[in-house]
């Protein structure tokens, strides 16, 4: 699902991607 809306929605996941880094290699989703 993350896949799909990565395909829709780059900014939208490139953002996660940032907050994961942050938050540090927790693993778990936001």
């Amino acid at each position: 699902m993350m896949a799909l809306m990565a395909q829709d929605h780059p900014i939208f996941t490139e953002s996660i991607r940032r907050i994961r880094a942050a938050l540090g290699d927790t693993g778990l989703p936001p």
